[in-house]
């Protein structure tokens, strides 16, 4: 399978029957699925079966028989706990044997105090979204999404982050998967199982996306989430004030503007994070 045509993930089984979780990230825009599980040779057909956008979480169900894992709270846990996860990051590079790392939590909350995720020194890649990340005894109680930008911390001048990883935690990953048939959920965990045992849940998740829609010609209607009526102009300073996009933007074109002169915007937002 060539990974050219596709991006990747990973996620891992939740029910007996072939329901699995990743992140909402990984399969937004897909319009195909793939996954390869543990010791098959070729990918197998998976279809989206719900998202959740608020929480970054998605469901995709293969028609194939599985070994879930069990989800937990992370009342379970203390701050300080060693968590590791297994995963796919780079596959077309590193090859598709997942990949294991380890860290401890950092923190019960994320980015901006966001409740919501967990921070864990737990190295991760791209490639790593949407995978378990594993107490020490084999539960998992958080699903890895995102780490801290490097680029965008050196660009505020405020250093390269070191070991800033995020999760989203368990307890919100719980009530999404109660669509699935209960009978199929894993009844009670096994007793701190091997690591080789935990990776025949974990697989390597392709997802093919449908093409962007090509930016509309200047003869075109344009985009109405940029098109907005501007809160303040003065056409003979050259000066323009408004919210773009829910962004507020000011500009100051250093000449008087003509009445009836366009000009173009683009407007870009950015966290503080990158998704894995």
């Amino acid at each position: 399978m060539s990974f050219a045509s596709f991006v990747s993930g990973t996620g891992f089984f939740v029910s007996s029957d072939g329901y699995l979780l990743t992140n909402a990230h990984v399969v937004e825009d897909g319009h195909r699925f793939l996954v390869r599980m543990h010791g098959k040779a070729e990918e197998i057909q998976a279809r989206l079966v719900s998202v959740d956008s608020s929480n970054d979480l998605a469901l995709l169900k293969v028609e194939e028989s599985s070994r879930p894992l069990t989800l937990v709270s992370t009342n379970t846990v203390d701050k300080g706990a060693r968590v590791f996860t297994l995963g796919f990051p780079n596959p077309e590079i590193q090859g598709v044997e997942a990949k294991y790392t380890e860290g401890v939590i950092s923190s019960f909350s994320g980015l901006g105090n966001d409740p919501t995720t967990l921070q864990v020194t737990t190295p991760i890649q791209s490639g790593n979204s949407g995978g378990p990340l594993f107490t020490s005894d084999g539960k998992v109680v958080g699903i890895v999404v995102s780490k801290l930008s490097a680029i965008s911390m050196f660009k505020a001048k405020k250093g390269l982050p070191e070991a800033v990883n995020y999760a989203v935690k368990a307890d919100y990953a719980i009530p999404f998967l109660r669509q699935i048939p209960s009978e199929s959920l894993p009844k009670e965990a096994p007793q701190k199982p091997k690591v080789q045992t935990l990776e025949q849940s974990v697989v390597l998740v392709m997802v093919e996306r449908a093409e962007k829609a090509q930016k509309p010609s200047k003869e075109s209607t344009p985009d109405r989430r940029v098109s907005e009526r501007p809160r303040f102009a003065s056409l003979a300073a050259g000066l323009f004030s408004s919210r773009l996009g829910g962004v507020p933007v000011q500009l100051d074109f250093g000449r008087p503007l003509g009445i009836g002169e366009t000009f173009e915007i683009q407007v870009t937002t950015e966290r503080g994070i990158e998704r894995a």
